[in-house]
């Protein structure tokens, strides 16, 4: 797997702020749930909740929307974080299929280096 480092995930929501603005609400909601391993781990469905969308559907379209403007700003796809994956969300998170969900969602833990570089942005806006 090539990694995407912290600065670049900064730089990059510095570059496209105004197009991230309404769905950066998703990141924010996923970063509230933290585990106790300082993991931010929520299913689709928790984050549609939490941003009040109708479905883990909007949420899945929204979030790899957002996902895709990064990774475009980067000049990667999603391959590059997760070979194989054709999907844009992998920039952003890992996936666990029935990970100990007891609904049997996909869980979707957001990589650390993503947290790190939001939070910096946050505090910087």
């Amino acid at each position: 797997m090539s990694t995407i480092t912290e600065e670049q995930y900064f730089n990059a929501f510095h570059a496209c702020a105004k197009k991230i603005t309404v769905r950066g609400k998703i990141l924010d909601a996923h970063m509230q749930f933290l585990q106790p391993n300082g993991m931010h781990v929520a299913t689709a469905t928790e984050l549609a909740s939490a941003v009040h969308y109708p479905n883990h559907n909007s949420i899945n379209l929204q979030y790899g929307l957002f996902a895709r403007t990064i990774g475009e700003h980067l000049g990667i796809t999603p391959d590059y974080a997760t070979p194989g994956s054709t999907d844009w969300l992998s920039i952003f998170v890992v996936f666990y299929v029935n990970g100990g969900n007891p609904l049997g969602h996909c869980e979707l833990e957001l990589r650390p280096e993503v947290a790190r570089a939001w939070t910096r942005f946050k505090a910087a806006a």
